[in-house]
């Protein structure tokens, strides 16, 4: 793990909010991260388990993610490179999208009922 990617862990840890799901009010993601988050294994597979009407992507990059018509994205190792994550913070506020932000991957979900959320959570 290089020193880029070590801090933006450890910024990530102190600065999450929800832990193990508590504090997100939409139902339809806390059970989400209760039932597959908090479970330790692969959240790619098991996302895919879960919603095999849904269309599932998993990406390296946010930019990819973003452009999707996917109905969810996974994003594995966010933020490889400073680009990857200037496009995220300048891109992401306009969307109708759910994030989960996690220490080592980031969920989208696209909804157009929703409002964009927002939530980092430490396991």
């Amino acid at each position: 793990m290089n020193r880029s990617r070590f801090v933006t862990y450890l910024n990530h840890f102190i600065k999450a909010r929800h832990y193990r799901g508590h504090g997100i009010h939409s139902p339809y993601l806390y059970s989400y991260v209760r039932e597959v988050v908090i479970v330790k294994g692969d959240i790619c597979k098991m996302t895919i388990d879960r919603y095999p009407e849904k269309k599932v992507q998993v990406t390296d990059s946010a930019e990819e993610a973003l452009n999707s018509d996917a109905y969810i994205s996974i994003i594995k190792k966010p933020f490889k490179t400073v680009e990857d994550k200037k496009f995220w913070h300048a891109n992401r506020p306009g969307m109708n999208i759910l994030t989960i932000h996690l220490p080592h991957h980031i969920v989208i979900f696209r909804d157009n009922r929703v409002h964009n959320q927002h939530f980092e959570i430490r396991r």
